[in-house]
């Protein structure tokens, strides 16, 4: 007997669709924002000492706006793997309840 595959509803799809492209956004929007913002030397004295290279052009973050990029990144990488994990599930066959 054939079982059939499991199929995700439009809304699980819609917020995993959301979720992922909302952190790609703001992993794109923080780095240029930073860039413009930032100064281009480390300024131990104001605290500006964490590195953020973008391509080449390096500015340098204070430890608020490091966080704030390590939880973006962080929020991306959740994103992808709950992605992976949520396609993963999909492609399983549903136990079959004698």
């Amino acid at each position: 007997m054939l079982t059939p595959k499991r199929k995700a509803s439009r809304w699980v799809i819609w917020i995993l669709a959301v979720s992922g492209w909302s952190a790609l956004g703001l992993n794109s929007w923080l780095f240029d924002h930073y860039e413009k913002k930032c100064p281009h030397e480390a300024d131990e004295q104001d605290g500006f000492i964490y590195p953020l290279n973008k391509h080449g052009s390096i500015v340098y973050l204070n430890l608020a706006e490091y966080r704030t990029m390590q939880v973006a990144w962080a929020y991306l990488g959740g994103s992808v793997l709950g992605a992976f994990a949520f396609g993963i599930w999909l492609s399983r066959e549903p136990k079959v309840k004698a």
